[in-house]
């Protein structure tokens, strides 16, 4: 079973969108956090758009800046959303 592009668009999308809300309630523009992240201002708009997936380490690094947890990024995901819906535990080398 995989996990289709739509399905991972889907979450990517929503991580952006935490990240952009996040980012704001912390007070730092997309400029402030771009140059703490050491990317342009462009690619953190791709970040929060969706349109580009964040790594982990990007991730890690977003969530200190932002001062808060990574699972604040993902735990108002709808548990029902066709994105977990193909999950399949175990799939990616961890049982």
């Amino acid at each position: 079973m995989n996990i289709s592009d739509i399905e991972l668009n889907v979450v990517d999308q929503h991580v952006g969108r935490m990240v952009r809300l996040h980012r704001k309630a912390a007070g730092l523009t997309q400029t402030d956090m771009a140059a703490m992240l050491g990317v342009m201002p462009r690619q953190l708009r791709k970040y929060e758009a969706g349109q580009e997936r964040i790594s982990p380490l990007m991730l890690r690094d977003m969530c200190v800046a932002m001062d808060i947890r990574p699972i604040e990024l993902f735990d108002t995901m709808d548990r029902n959303a066709s994105s977990h819906r193909n999950f399949v535990p175990g799939r990616f080398g961890r049982s």
